[in-house]
């Protein structure tokens, strides 16, 4: 006899929906080198976009060039490349080895004249997604002042061909279209008991819709075969499985590269969690409580903002909002890596005192968070993140209504998801939030960290004189011991120049969430703030980039505040601003009552009045790694202790400074 199907949970979200959230991976046949777009393929070794005539190309420079490209499937392919070689003279010509995924696929001779390069490229070196090709060459060409010249390179081909495009479905539409060879993949935290469900499949030329989910173990796999039918359901967890994340691809199978599949009205049901009660009340509020939106730029330094004194054009659109806002001059992170210092800000609490401090140190569930004081209140809660630190797994979620990661990128060449498709989630979610209740919205995205790789428009704005964008990838230059002493500080301005061109883009993204709240009437029931984790760190002291001590340039972050309505617009703040400050601010400002354990304190009135706080101590901590430290600042001073006895011995365990 046919098995019962359990119960339906009672959350139902529909994946077309989710598309934003959604890799759509096809093959991406053709890239023009040197043409809008071909940029964001290019890594490590390659020169500025270059134009002759109407052909525009990109040296390859040095020993070697890489790039990524999607396909939908594995399969075997035909790549070819169209390029020509520095000229050498009488010298044997160049001579280029093409590799993918790390598996060699032949070599070629290349002259100095524009000529064409085949490979056959067998089905098990691609894979699904992103891959990566590496270009060898024999030798390059250096003159004085200019580039290792080695090939330049017009475009790369895939013989088969782009897949046929099928274009994501309008906000309302419930069916998700694709093409044969091509592939859908989300990112989703799952609880134990979830569900697709659907009511039907469509299919061309005797296409299947292929479903897998993948997650830490092999008893978090799913695969499942599925031909054209009619309604059906899937389950994806085990009821008792832990809430993590996990894959979701979805594949049209097809030998026909002319067919396609329709999925009807796919939904991903789970569980949901109990409603908080909400006070009954008898009429609605004189002054109803404002919506929050947190906006979290990871890895910003202050003092690379113009609203606080740099003069490069790195941040038009922050600037803009701060005239509009109260801006804190004396803005501190309680860590100067992501993990305790996002805590930090989510419960108004010192690191110490939540405890997720170290790379294995996870939100305890007893700390209770702003999200969930909120929540609690009646407010509808989200969080829409890009770092790996601040995730389900280590309790970041508590609290959030919704909770959208979109993870790293490990193979792409910028790692962290960019904020431009950070707001494409942020404004479907803002489309589709509740309307009866206010919300708590956090944001947090990544373009400043590292690795530096900013997109075409904004390198060319703010790091156009650096030669080798290379330089961006900071951790693999300190491992290989090119960023020490004298090599490094004559390296840090064009470090900073690509770290200053990233803030930029982030810069721009910002400001189209500021006129998406205009277009759908929140701003002026809406108070904004935007800060950092912490900051980042260019040889001042002889390191680089966070999280490995806790001097000024690693803790000092943006604090800016726009209020409701315009109040305090215009105006500054000195004296100390914490991360720990936020909590009881936007507690104070939705009218709920500030704990006493908080040991932060509401700028709220402060920040409409401006002026000068009095002075109190600053304190934060570092935990993650051997160097355990802690600083204390107060008016002019500032004192760093550090607890290991390796550091002890190579440099004071105490330091005091007086800031200036």
């Amino acid at each position: 006899c046919a098995r019962p199907e359990p119960p339906l949970p009672t959350a139902a979200r529909h994946l077309a929906s989710l598309l934003p959230l959604a890799d759509r991976i096809r093959d991406e046949a053709t890239i023009d080198f040197g043409a809008p777009g071909a940029r964001r393929h290019l890594g490590t070794g390659w020169g500025p976009d270059e134009t002759s005539g109407e052909a525009t190309y990109v040296w390859g420079l040095g020993e070697r060039s890489t790039l990524v490209i999607d396909v939908a499937e594995p399969r075997a392919r035909r790549l070819a490349l169209r390029g020509w070689s520095y000229a050498f003279g009488d010298d044997p010509p160049q001579e280029v080895t093409v590799s993918v995924n790390g598996g060699e696929v032949g070599r070629r001779l290349v002259s100095d004249r524009p000529s064409r390069l085949e490979f056959d490229v067998a089905r098990g070196l691609w894979q699904t997604g992103e891959n990566r090709i590496e270009l060898a060459y024999g030798r390059s060409f250096r003159a004085d002042g200019e580039l290792a010249r080695a090939v330049a390179w017009e475009v790369l081909r895939l013989s088969d061909g782009e897949a046929p495009a099928s274009e994501p479905p309008e906000p309302l539409a419930r069916a998700i279209d694709l093409a044969a060879g091509e592939a859908l993949e989300w990112a989703l935290e799952l609880p134990g008991g979830s569900w697709l469900a659907w009511d039907g499949i469509e299919a061309t030329g005797g296409a299947r819709l292929a479903i897998e989910v993948a997650g830490e173990s092999e008893e978090d796999e799913v695969a499942r075969s599925l031909p054209a039918g009619g309604a059906g359901r899937l389950r994806l967890t085990a009821d008792d499985a832990p809430h993590r994340l996990r894959r979701i691809r979805l594949r049209a199978l097809a030998e026909d590269r002319g067919t396609a599949v329709r999925w009807l009205a796919p939904r991903l049901h789970e569980p949901r969690a109990a409603e908080p009660p909400v006070a009954e009340v008898e009429t609605p509020p004189a002054n109803p409580p404002p919506n929050v939106l947190v906006y979290v730029i990871d890895t910003l330094r202050a003092d690379r903002l113009g609203c606080y004194g740099y003069p490069r054009p790195t941040s038009p659109e922050i600037d803009r909002f701060a005239a509009g806002a109260t801006l804190l001059r004396e803005g501190r992170a309680q860590s100067s890596w992501t993990r305790p210092a996002m805590a930090s800000l989510l419960t108004g609490l010192l690191p110490i005192s939540h405890r997720a401090e170290g790379a294995a140190d996870r939100l305890p569930d007893e700390v209770v968070t702003l999200a969930e004081r909120l929540s609690a209140a009646g407010w509808a809660t989200a969080m829409v993140t890009t770092n790996g630190n601040v995730v389900s797994r280590f309790g970041f979620r508590q609290g959030f209504d919704d909770f959208h990661y979109l993870p790293e990128r490990r193979r792409s060449r910028a790692v962290h998801v960019p904020s431009q498709r950070v707001n494409e989630v942020v404004f479907r979610w803002l489309a589709e939030r509740p309307l009866d209740r206010p919300f708590f919205l956090v944001v947090h995205t990544c373009d400043p960290h590292d690795p530096y790789t900013p997109e075409a428009p904004f390198r060319q704005r703010l790091a156009a004189e650096v030669d080798d964008p290379a330089l961006g990838n900071v951790r693999t230059l300190l491992r290989a011991g090119k960023l020490a002493g004298d090599e490094g500080a004559r390296l840090a301005p064009a470090i900073g120049a690509l770290y200053d061109a990233e803030i930029a883009a982030n810069d721009a993204s910002f400001g189209a969430l500021l006129r998406r709240l205009e277009i759908l009437g929140l701003e002026n029931d809406t108070a904004v703030v935007l800060t950092s984790d912490h900051g980042e760190e260019f040889h001042e002291h002889g390191s680089w980039t966070h999280g490995r001590t806790l001097y000024e340039e690693q803790l000092r972050i943006p604090f800016v505040v726009r209020f409701p309505g315009g109040r305090g617009a215009g105006r500054e703040l000195a004296g100390p601003a914490d991360q720990i400050d936020l909590a009881p601010t936007v507690l104070d400002l939705a009218g709920l009552e500030i704990p006493s354990a908080l040991p932060g304190r509401s700028l709220a009135a402060e920040l409409a009045a401006g002026g000068r706080r009095p002075p109190r101590p600053s304190f934060a901590f570092l935990g993650h790694n051997e160097d355990h430290a802690a600083a204390v600042m107060l008016a002019q001073w500032k004192l760093i202790r550090v607890d290991r006895r390796e550091a002890v011995l190579l440099r004071p365990p105490e330091l005091l400074f007086a800031l200036g």
